[in-house]
């Protein structure tokens, strides 16, 4: 039986998902649920995702682009990934209702979330001037506080660690939306949770139940026995894990905080760094987290240049130039292992955030 749900973020963007693999939909609405709403106007929607099939044609006048069909408004690929397997098609990327089609196996999902859903969400929130950064951010509950960082660089052990001292409002663990007028928006999707999480930020222990011990335990036996090849995080909704936090909803951005990795064995926090200092840095984050996206959205531009340049990155620039302009910018410089029950951190850090 084909079901459809409806999700409206913000009123910036608004999509669809219609699909009759039950289990595709009840992994997606666990990361959206918050923006899930009730039929809305068909001719409103920004995307349309119609899982599980593919009826689209491209047995003729299709240019080959590498391993990409291009033809007249379309693009369509199949691609795999560790044990994903999927294929793809989208019509009207530059129209304002651009609709996926997409089919594969069980555990091709997750990487239409990842690959797929959100890199078309930063393309057309670029469009609209606002962005979406790879990124943690909390709240004092009058202001916000961002941490875009690469993958594996602290931003998640931060955000922990900053709940747990004192932060009222959570916006976001891996996704953040911010207009270039200096806005925050919430991005709530479920906080993934690794062992090295819990190594760096002990104290999540005592927030975890028994069972949620024991799937990270899991999680990390399935990581080593494949040599780094499976990496299965734990979904953990912020209402079990902090129940006494609340979501935030908007927030003026107070600051924020780019962070990166050092070889030395102490952190470093640099203060009120110019904002055009950090714009490179930012746009190799999500140029790093959106790599197959440059690739396909490249390859339709090569086959439709009848639809106009994509200047995307040069709009994403300068709706951070936007933000960064009348905001506080700070650089973080954390070591590879670090403790965050490190208190000279988490001091230097909160006396920043009071300014």
């Amino acid at each position: 039986m084909i079901k459809e749900s409806y999700y409206n973020i913000h009123n910036i963007l608004k999509f669809k998902l219609v699909s009759e693999k039950e289990n595709w939909l009840e992994f997606l609405d666990r990361q959206f649920k918050y923006f899930s709403i009730d039929i809305d106007k068909e001719d409103d929607m920004d995307f349309e995702f119609r899982l599980g099939e593919m009826p689209i044609s491209l047995k003729t006048d299709t240019l080959k682009v590498g391993k990409y069909l291009v033809k007249e408004g379309i693009i369509y690929w199949e691609d795999s990934r560790k044990f994903g397997k999927w294929k793809i098609a989208i019509k009207g990327l530059n129209e304002k209702k651009t609709t996926i089609f997409f089919d594969g196996n069980d555990l091709s999902c997750k990487y239409l979330f990842y690959q797929v859903i959100e890199p078309l969400f930063y393309y057309k929130l670029s469009l609209k001037g606002y962005i979406l950064l790879h990124s943690s951010c909390v709240g004092d509950g009058e202001r916000a506080f961002a941490f875009p960082a690469l993958l594996g660089t602290g931003k998640t052990s931060l955000l922990l660690l900053l709940l747990e001292h004192g932060m009222k409002e959570y916006f976001s663990d891996d996704f953040t939306i911010f207009s270039k007028e200096g806005i925050v928006y919430n991005y709530p999707t479920p906080i993934s949770l690794f062992d090295y999480n819990v190594a760096k930020c002990p104290f999540i222990k005592k927030r975890l139940t028994a069972w949620e011990r024991i799937l990270i335990a899991r999680n990390s036996w399935i990581y080593k026995l494949s040599a780094g090849f499976a990496k299965p995080p734990l979904f953990a909704n912020l209402d079990s894990v902090f129940p006494e936090i609340q979501i935030g909803n908007s927030k003026p951005l107070s600051a924020i905080f780019l962070l990166k990795t050092t070889t030395n064995n102490n952190f470093f926090i640099k203060e009120d760094v110019e904002g055009s200092v950090l714009i490179p840095g930012l746009m190799w984050i999500n140029k790093f987290e959106f790599n197959s996206f440059l690739n396909f959205i490249e390859a339709y531009s090569y086959g439709n240049p009848q639809k106009g340049v994509f200047s995307h990155w040069e709009e994403f620039k300068n709706n951070l130039l936007g933000l960064l302009k009348s905001t506080k910018c700070h650089e973080i410089y954390i070591p590879q292992k670090f403790d965050y029950r490190n208190k000279e951190f988490l001091d230097s850090l909160q006396k920043i955030m009071a300014k």
